[in-house]
């Protein structure tokens, strides 16, 4: 889920208090970009928890699948 991003989606807060809310519109897009340049299919932006331990549930997740995936092709 990205975070919340200065825009004026928030504007039906008033102007000056939505368009305030969340990180500037540049530093997103930045790091948005900077993520999808590097190759990886994971972009964390603004987390709560740090991108690091995300990263590692996302790839055991992922290791786990992609394992089911073999048994139900009848791979071994």
């Amino acid at each position: 889920m990205p975070p919340v991003v200065q825009t004026e989606l928030h504007d039906y807060m008033g102007k000056e208090k939505g368009r305030n809310l969340g990180m500037p519109l540049n530093a997103f897009t930045d790091a948005a970009y900077k993520g999808l340049a590097s190759g990886t299919d994971q972009v964390v932006i603004g987390a709560i928890g740090s991108p690091e331990a995300y990263n590692e549930i996302v790839a055991k997740r992922r290791t786990h699948f992609e394992s089911f995936m073999k048994i139900m092709r009848g791979e071994k």
